[in-house]
């Protein structure tokens, strides 16, 4: 199945988005080629991601927790595990996420004053696993980061953002302090998957 870029139906929405891709010299032609791009790119990072976990999961089950707390880059994002199940619960969500992605994603593309506080929305319907909107603000970083958000998004059809000391945890510097302060939210935070796949690619 092909991506799906979805622009605004309602031609005062259709307007505000073209004047906001004006502000990054891009049409709303090129802002769909961006997604798409960047969608294939985030298959790719997750690809890796997976790839990293599975170099703990594919070994002996009753080595899977030391094989992990020897993994800088695993403990980095998502703290120490004492169980299997920790191991497995983040590589079953990883490996959901480069399912749903190689599957194709349809992405609602809307001027960013539909939404003044985030680059992208998942409103977490497990009815609709592969549908989420951005907001053309986004548009306007690279394609790295527009990628790794796209990872982050898909995370959210189980989580909400987690949070530490009372924050939200956004950027990398609380994503790391979340994971050494409390690994289990680190597994459950959208965040520290967004980041994982951003550090190893």
């Amino acid at each position: 199945m092909a991506h799906k870029i979805k622009l605004p139906t309602r031609r005062k929405k259709r307007k505000a988005l073209e004047k906001d891709l004006k502000a990054y010299n891009m049409s709303t032609r090129q802002a769909v080629r961006k997604c798409v791009r960047c969608l294939n790119l985030a298959i790719r990072m997750a690809e890796k991601g997976k790839a990293r976990i599975n170099n703990v999961y594919s070994e002996p089950r009753n080595t899977w927790v030391a094989c992990w707390n020897n993994d800088p880059m695993l403990t980095k994002w998502f703290g120490d595990v004492n169980r299997k199940s920790h191991v497995k619960n983040v590589h079953s969500r990883m490996l959901s996420v480069t399912n749903r992605l190689s599957k194709g994603i349809t992405i609602r593309l809307r001027p960013s004053a539909e939404c003044s506080s985030t680059n992208a929305q998942n409103g977490g319907w497990f009815m609709e696993p592969k549908t989420f909107k951005v907001f053309s603000r986004l548009l306007g970083k690279n394609d790295e980061y527009v990628a790794s958000v796209f990872v982050h998004e898909l995370i959210h059809l189980w989580f909400t953002d987690q949070k530490l000391n009372g924050q939200k945890v956004y950027g990398k510097a609380l994503a790391m302090a979340l994971a050494d302060d409390n690994p289990r939210k680190a597994r459950r935070s959208a965040e520290n998957y967004e980041s994982f796949v951003d550090d190893l690619w």
